[in-house]
C-alpha cells in the first residue's frame, strides 16, 4: 500500500505511474490525514511551490501524520520538493518561490535547503551509495533533475551522480536517515529504473512477510512506456486526418 501525498501544486506525477501498475501494489493519492491510514510507503512528490505546499500540509494535519508514521517505522520517501520538505529548514531569502524567507521542514532528514535564482535541469546517471537503506542496487540509475533548491546535508547520501547531461561529474545527491526508513532525492524517474523498483517493492513485501517478486513477474519500464506511446499514437490516428497531415508535410502516409 503506497500513499502519495496529493500536494496542491503537485508536479511530475508520472514519477509514480509505473508503481501503480505493478502487481500487488495499491497506489493511492491522499490529501487528508483521515485518509492516510497505515501505508507501507509514503511518498512526498515534487511540487511547483515547495514552501507553499509545505505550509498547506502543516495546516491540514498531513505533515504531522507523516512525521508520526515515520517515527513509528513507516518508510517515507521524498522526491525533489518532497525531499526538501523532509529536511530541517528551507530558506528563500530572495523570495524565489514564496514570500517566506525561512520555513521549518518536517525534520525527518538532516538537510537544509536554500532556493537559488536559477533552475538546475539535467539528464543524469547515478549510482547508489551503500548505507543504512535496507537494500542496495549495483546498477547505473537514470533520471533527471529539475529544481531551484540546493540542499546541504550531514546525512548519508542516497546517490552519487556520475553524469549530468553527458558530462562526467561526481556529485552526492539525496539523504538517508540513520535507520534507513526516511529517504530523499532530487532524482525524478527513480522508480522507472526496474532494478531499483524491484528491490524497493521486495523490501516492502518482506516487511509484510510476503514472498519477493521475481524480475520476470514485474514490469519493464521501457516496454510500459512504449505501450503508452503506442496508445497515444493510435488515439491520434483515429482522431486526426493523418492523410492531410502527411500531404502537407510532403510525405507518404505510413501504413
Amino acid at each position: 500500500d503506497i500513499a502519495v501525498i496529493r500536494l496542491p501544486r503537485l508536479s511530475k506525477f508520472t514519477d509514480f505511474n509505473i508503481l501503480g501498475r505493478e502487481r500487488g501494489v495499491n497506489l493511492r493519492y491522499v490529501d487528508a490525514p483521515k485518509d492516510l491510514g497505515s501505508p507501507d510507503l509514503i511518498i512526498l512528490p515534487g511540487t511547483k511551490s515547495t514552501i507553499n505546499d509545505l505550509l498547506y500540509i502543516k495546516e491540514n494535519g498531513l505533515a504531522g501524520a507523516v512525521v508520526s508514521q515515520a517515527r513509528t517505522g513507516t518508510m517515507v520517501m521524498g522526491i525533489c520538493g518532497g525531499f526538501q520538505m523532509l529536511g530541517r529548514s528551507l530558506r528563500d531569502e530572495n523570495h524565489v518561490e514564496s514570500n517566506q524567507s525561512f520555513t521549518e521542514g518536517l525534520g525527518l532528514l538532516d538537510t537544509d535547503t536554500t532556493f537559488l535564482s536559477h533552475k538546475q535541469t539535467f539528464q543524469v546517471k547515478a549510482m547508489m551509495e551503500k548505507g543504512p537503506l535496507p537494500f542496495y542496487v549495483d546498477d547505473v540509475l537514470t533520471g533527471y533533475e529539475i529544481h531551484m533548491g540546493a540542499s546541504r546535508s550531514s546525512a548519508q547520501p542516497l546517490l552519487r551522480i556520475v553524469e549530468r547531461s553527458g558530462s562526467p561529474v561526481e556529485v552526492m545527491d539525496g539523504a538517508v536517515s540513520p535507520k534507513g526508513q526516511v529517504v530523499g532525492t532530487y532524482l525524478h524517474g527513480l522508480f522507472d529504473n526496474d532494478t531499483f523498483r524491484l528491490q524497493l517493492l521486495n523490501y516492502l513485501r518482506r516487511q509484510k512477510g510476503r514472498a519477493p517478486l521475481e524480475k520476470e513477474n514485474t514490469l519493464s519500464s521501457l516496454a510500459s512506456k512504449e505501450e503508452t506511446y503506442n496508445r497515444l499514437a493510435e488515439a491520434v490516428r483515429k482522431n486526426l486526418r493523418m492523410d492531410l497531415i502527411y500531404k502537407t508535410l510532403g510525405l507518404h502516409e505510413a501504413r
